[in-house]
């Protein structure tokens, strides 16, 4: 009897089993460089749908959508508005407490298309992820197809931020939360919902705004978080320990460097979830992108300035006018006081900053 015959295996797929051919002139950056402002291919087959090391489809997801985003200059401390009303001598002491006061006095100019691409790609990630530390902590996006990864402590030394806070997370408990609220402002502490219109002292108050704007990323929003209090309540700890007061005092180990990456990393969930309608944090990039020694000359630039000055003050109703500070008292009330007054604007002394002027 002769042998059976058998069928040999096909060696050409059915057109479902095919795979997209690769493409030998694709590079490792694709599909960078492109032009500036042009939507990205999802159905390109020579983008991954998703891989650490590679510009992916989940990045270009984002960073269409960042197309329909307006990406705005970041809003600086105007030094000499706030001369004019006596409040930036003890603003500068606040921020330099905090270790930011370069990073929000400093003016940079706005590369939007590169800032669109961080804001779609940036992570927070640690070598150890079941156990985050500063030192072992890093900054990690794409520009032009190309990953970066830039250490907390080589950022810090980027911005000049202090190297005395390490912590890469604020403490759930804040002992002194509530009788700190109480003490500068009226009502009682709700983290997102506690307003910044109800701190007295209008350097505090603008401390709030400006934390508000560079850390987290809130140009219009005026609620207060966790993390600002805590950051409001260290700058002037010092005076409310040696009062005695009965306010629980706290230090602050949480590093600003590494509150500037989150929120450049919860700015990509907003740009997924559809919530972000604009931005006004990537001019603090530029710093970056200048450590890269990046080629800016192939970006457009935007070079307007843009500063928390009198207008800004007025239109967020802390002004009345250009010399007139408006303010709640303790029981809610519309108050108002002249200014420059340094003698009871000062955080140097403690009645101060609890902020009750005589009428």
């Amino acid at each position: 009897m002769a042998p059976r015959r058998t069928k040999m295996a096909s060696s050409i797929k059915p057109p479902y089993a095919r795979e997209e051919p690769e493409d030998d002139t694709i590079t490792p950056t694709h599909p960078w460089p492109r032009e500036e402002g042009k939507e990205i291919s999802l159905t390109d087959p020579n983008i991954p749908a998703k891989l650490e090391e590679r510009w992916d489809k989940e990045a270009s997801r984002r960073y269409n959508s960042l197309l329909n985003i307006n990406i705005l200059p970041t809003r600086f401390v105007d030094v000499g508005a706030l001369n004019d009303l006596g409040l930036h001598e003890d603003l500068h002491v606040v921020l330099q407490v905090l270790g930011i006061a370069d990073l929000c006095h400093i003016t940079y100019t706005l590369y939007p298309n590169l800032v669109r691409q961080v804001l779609a790609t940036a992570d927070l990630t640690f070598k150890r992820p079941d156990f985050p530390i500063f030192e072992e902590a890093s900054f990690t996006f794409f520009t032009s197809g190309v990953k970066h990864s830039i250490s907390l402590e080589k950022l810090t030394e980027i911005y000049e931020i202090s190297e005395e806070y390490t912590a890469t997370s604020f403490p759930r408990k804040f002992p002194p939360e509530q009788a700190f609220w109480k003490f500068i402002a009226s009502g009682d502490f709700k983290s997102r919902s506690a307003s910044q219109s109800r701190i007295r002292n209008p350097v505090l108050r603008i401390t709030a705004k400006v934390l508000g704007n560079f850390l987290f990323s809130k140009d219009q929003a005026s609620k207060v978080q966790h993390g600002e209090l805590q950051m409001l309540f260290a700058v002037v700890e010092d005076e409310i320990r040696s009062a005695n007061i009965g306010i629980p005092t706290a230090q602050m180990t949480t590093s600003p460097g590494c509150v500037l990456v989150q929120m450049f990393v919860d700015k990509k969930a907003r740009v997924t979830k559809g919530s972000l309608k604009k931005d006004r944090s990537g001019s603090l990039l530029t710093p970056i992108f200048r450590h890269l020694e990046l080629d800016l000359s192939l970006n457009q630039c935007n070079e307007t300035p843009a500063f928390i000055d009198i207008p800004y003050l007025i239109n967020f109703q802390i002004l009345r006018d250009e010399t007139t500070y408006s303010f709640l008292g303790k029981n809610g009330n519309d108050l108002y006081c002249k200014l420059p007054q340094p003698d009871i604007t000062s955080l140097g002394e403690v009645v101060n900053i609890c902020f009750i002027p005589e009428p």
